[in-house]
This record gives structure tokens, C-alpha cells and sequence, in this order.
């Protein structure tokens, strides 16, 4: 009976790979191989041009979204307070929370559907670079292994 099954989840892994989402050690173990070459290169960029770039940070794509709109609503609460010519408070801050929370739960579903059919490249914020995990990336990898 455990030969059989253990077959069986072969088959179904090798059948429907591409649709399953990457394991979270293989995740891991990519955005560490992304951070080695942020560490690598950062500091040759920052001497060849004689800029500072500041920390980097990789993370996951799905961070993306919550990121962007989190900066988003901080950076609105303060213009909006500057304009009225007084310091943000945190009625400001709710204020613009609730917005950007309804603006961000609204473009959830389409980005990520956009996202899992695109194969979305990776994407940089505010010293960040997210790193995509969806659907076109697995296929990709599946179908033509030597690109990684």
C-alpha cells in the first residue's frame, strides 16, 4: 500500500508540478541566493557610480501589494495633515488606513490573477526587490530547467 501511494504522489507531482505553489524551503532557498547577489553586487554599484544605495531587502512578491499601500496611506496622512497646515494625528493616519485598506482589498484578486498568468518579473520599492513565486515562473522552470 505505501509503494502505491508513494507513486501515486510521484505521478501527481510530476503531472501537476507547475500548478502547485513553490515549497516554502525552496522559496527561502532562492530569495538567499537572490540576497547573496544583492551583497555582491550593491557594493561594486555603490563604488563604480559613488552613490549610496542603503540596505536592500528581498522579499516575496506577495509582499508587494501590503508594502506599497502601507507607505501609501502613511505618506497621504501627512500631506493631507501639511496641507491643512498642522501635524499628522492618528485620526489622519486611520483616515487613510481605511481608504488604502478598501483600495488594496479591491486590487488583491485582479493582481494576483494578472500576476499567476504573466509570470511577473521581479519588482523594486522602496529599497525592496520582491521576488515573484507564481504559476509562469513554476512553468517556465518546468518546461525549460536550464533557466534559473
Amino acid at each position: 500500500m505505501g509503494k502505491i501511494l508513494d507513486n501515486f504522489c510521484e505521478l501527481f507531482v510530476k503531472t501537476y508540478g507547475p500548478c502547485l505553489p513553490t515549497p516554502k524551503s525552496k522559496r527561502e532557498e532562492f530569495l538567499g541566493k537572490v540576497r547573496e547577489k544583492v551583497s555582491y553586487y550593491q557594493p561594486r554599484i555603490e563604488d563604480k557610480c559613488n552613490i549610496g544605495l542603503g540596505k536592500i531587502e528581498v522579499k516575496d512578491n506577495k509582499e508587494w501589494l501590503s508594502d506599497f499601500y502601507r507607505h501609501r496611506y502613511l505618506m497621504q496622512a501627512c500631506e493631507f495633515a501639511w496641507e491643512m497646515g498642522r501635524i499628522p494625528t492618528k485620526m489622519d493616519f486611520r483616515s487613510t488606513f481605511l481608504i488604502s485598506s478598501f483600495a488594496k482589498a479591491i486590487l488583491t484578486i485582479p493582481i494576483a490573477v494578472y500576476n499567476s498568468s504573466s509570470g511577473a518579473d521581479f519588482r523594486c520599492f522602496n529599497n525592496s526587490i520582491y521576488v515573484p513565486f507564481y504559476y509562469m515562473n513554476r512553468s517556465l522552470e518546468t518546461f525549460h530547467p536550464g533557466r534559473r
